[in-house]
């Protein structure tokens, strides 16, 4: 059985009503009883009982506001606060709800001089505010806003900005809420409030940020964390977009281009003589990328693209550009008179100049470009050249960057290929004419750079490990996704080694970094002319290593073969001691590539493999041990065997040393073969 009474509820009411008035000696006792209240009620909620009417008919509520204008304790307050928050997000029933957001006290609570030095007092407070914006009908908010001079909306800016993500992410949920209400005086209130302006503003400090920061020497960490910040508020505009109010994404469009656009991120990369408003070019590249992939509001992502890629554009927004309006001044509108586009005019610059940052942040911004559409690219940003002009322009812009003799990171070689790829999909020569002869010359010119490392390497050996390292990176590449670009390429300068960014991002300082390059080079360009030389598809292709099958055995560790079994018939077996599995005789498995440590299953029928290893992968040593030597694996681990009889060894020690040498050379012979036979 319950205990939550009727009887014991109205002894909570009439305490409440009998210490009322808080002093030292009842603040406790006040406190609890309205801790007990909002339990209580919420209970009754959950249970369909009618505490609340009782809470109601005694006009309760006009006891907390009491006790708020009362101001004698912090406790109090915090309290008040937390029952107020706790009562608008639990109860379920829309009259209680709409009981509690026409009194006096929850107009009052929301207006409240709180101090908000204090963490637990901003954490219920901004609670409060989203529990009265999401846990409420919009006709409610809508009244509730009306009711309050738009305290909810003035109380949520307060905290639009705030360093807790979970603080900064309730306010700005409160803010889209609002924004989604639909009555004509909030809309006013929101458009006259200057809001869109700040939200703009503080995109530009955030921008402006990242600029003072990354003038001074700045880990990756700390580079990502405060890139992220700037994104963050990207996000927060694309949510503003989806609520799809045309008033309020007009209006944040407009702001967007005029205050920051134009006149900051677009004349930074345009203007010849920087003013002190124009930040960095790199910066600004990467941002306007940044827009382009989080905003989806075709409006202004359609006018973004034709400002970026459109040989023309009009007047108006090159008088913007060249001269930032105030902020009374009118929206830009387009002219009929159009002008050459500097912007354009500057990116195609950029991609065809062999600078790795500028190269690779313009590629970058064309691809994030094409991922929102190719066609509108190609096809509508051009007014002089045709659509196939176009094209022919970009592939042959690209194919200097794929075929550079200056030396670019892994990450802008692929992008360019990559980008290639993409734009191949709305060719207008569907033999890729051109774009195979980029690819197969590039082709030809990491073969014969790969052939060189290889024979000027100083152990081939591990030229051939190296191969078969960066074959799995170069298979696991990203072909089908946007890429995401590396922050050091908004960096003026960086120790990249230092700051522990991965080789296909930076440049190469070592001999094994170079090497490690061109093979990547080699085997990009192996790869993309294997996909444009097919179809044009990603689907169905296999692009296996030459030497996977001489590295994948039939048998497999901790399986168990019988000996009559087609894996072990007619096979011989030495007996050897390996200290590293156990006392137990093991046996080695006559192969010609492997070595093949078994053991016996206790019914002596079968043998179970405990270790597979290549003999190019393998070296043996002598020890002082009789009739012993050591084995060292591929993996960095070590094998100590031991042999019943001198004779068993040193003929065993022979072979095994014969297999590793003839395995060494097969492989060096075999990778060099298939290197020289890519055309």
């Amino acid at each position: 059985m319950s205990n939550y009474t009727d009887e014991d509820f109205n002894k909570l009411l009439c305490n409440l009503t009998r210490e009322q008035h808080t002093s030292q000696s009842n603040m406790s006792i006040v406190i609890e009883t309205l801790r007990s209240l909002t339990e209580w009620l919420i209970w009754a909620d959950q249970h369909k009982l009618n505490f609340f009417d009782t809470f109601k008919s005694q006009n309760t509520l006009s006891i907390y506001l009491s006790l708020l204008r009362e101001d004698f304790s912090k406790q109090v307050t915090i309290q008040l606060l937390q029952s107020a928050n706790l009562l608008i997000h639990n109860l379920r029933d829309d009259n209680s709800k709409e009981y509690l957001l026409k009194s006096d006290f929850y107009k009052e609570v929301l207006m409240y001089p709180f101090d908000f030095a204090d963490d637990e007092i901003i954490e219920n407070y901004m609670s409060l505010l989203k529990g009265l914006a999401v846990n409420v009908t919009i006709p409610q908010l809508r009244q509730y806003m009306l009711d309050n001079n738009f305290a909810l909306f003035t109380g949520a800016m307060t905290f639009f900005n705030y360093k807790e993500p979970l603080i900064k992410t309730a306010s700005r949920t409160v803010i889209l809420r609002i924004l989604s209400i639909n009555e004509e005086s909030i809309d006013r209130l929101i458009l006259d409030s200057g809001f869109f302006y700040n939200l703009v503003s503080n995109f530009k400090e955030s921008i402006i940020a990242i600029a003072r920061d990354t003038r001074k020497p700045i880990t990756l960490y700390k580079l990502c964390e405060i890139v992220e910040e700037a994104v963050d508020l990207l996000y927060q505009f694309n949510d503003i977009f989806n609520i799809g109010r045309e008033l309020f994404n007009l209006r944040l469009s407009n702001i967007f281009l005029k205050d920051l656009i134009l006149p900051i991120l677009i004349g930074s990369i345009t203007e010849s003589k920087p003013k002190s408003y124009h930040l960095p070019i790199p910066i600004c590249i990467y941002m306007l990328s940044k827009i382009l992939y989080v905003i989806k509001y075709s409006y202004l992502i359609n006018k973004l693209v034709f400002l970026l890629f459109s040989t023309k554009i009009s007047r108006s927004y090159l008088d913007v550009i060249i001269n930032p309006p105030n902020r009374s001044s009118p929206f830009p509108e387009e002219s009929q008179e159009l002008v050459e586009n500097p912007l354009y005019e500057n990116i195609i610059s950029f991609l065809c100049c062999k600078e790795d940052n500028l190269l690779g942040l313009s590629l970058y911004l064309l691809e994030t470009t094409m991922s929102i559409d190719v066609n509108f690219l190609i096809n509508h940003c051009h007014l002089e050249n045709s659509p196939p002009e176009k094209y022919i322009q970009y592939v042959m812009i690209l194919g200097d960057i794929i075929l550079a003799e200056e030396e670019l990171r892994f990450f802008t070689s692929f992008l360019a290929s990559k980008v290639m790829f993409d734009l191949s999909v709305k060719a207008f020569d569907s033999t890729l004419s051109v774009e195979r002869g980029i690819v197969e010359n590039a082709l030809v010119k990491w073969k014969g750079n790969a052939l060189s490392s290889f024979d000027s390497f100083h152990d081939p050996m591990k030229f051939v490990g190296i191969f078969e390292e960066e074959w799995e990176f170069i298979n696991q590449l990203n072909w089908v996704n946007r890429l995401e670009l590396p922050l050091n390429y908004i960096l003026p300068t960086a120790d990249e080694k230092l700051m522990g960014i991965s080789l296909e991002n930076r440049r190469s300082v070592s001999e094994e970094d170079f090497t490690r390059h061109e093979i990547r080079l080699y085997l990009l360009y192996r790869k993309f002319n294997n996909y444009i030389t097919k179809t044009n598809t990603l689907e169905n292709q296999k692009f296996e290593c030459p030497l996977k099958d001489i590295s994948t055995h039939l048998l497999e560790i901790n399986k168990v073969y019988h000996f009559s079994s087609i894996y072990l018939k007619d096979k011989t077996t030495v007996k050897v001691i390996v200290k590293a599995i156990s006392s137990s005789p093991c046996f080695i498995i006559d192969d010609p590539n492997f070595l093949v440590l078994s053991q016996k299953t206790p019914d002596g029928l079968s043998l179970k493999i405990e270790y597979l290893a290549r003999f190019s992968k393998i070296a043996i040593k002598n020890v002082n041990e009789p009739n012993s030597m050591i084995v060292f694996l591929g993996d960095k681990n070590q094998l100590m065997l031991n042999f019943e009889e001198y004779s068993v060894w040193i003929n065993a020690k022979n072979k095994m040393e014969k297999k590793i040498r003839e395995c060494r050379d097969n492989e060096v012979k075999l990778l060099k073969s298939f290197i020289q036979e890519a055309t």
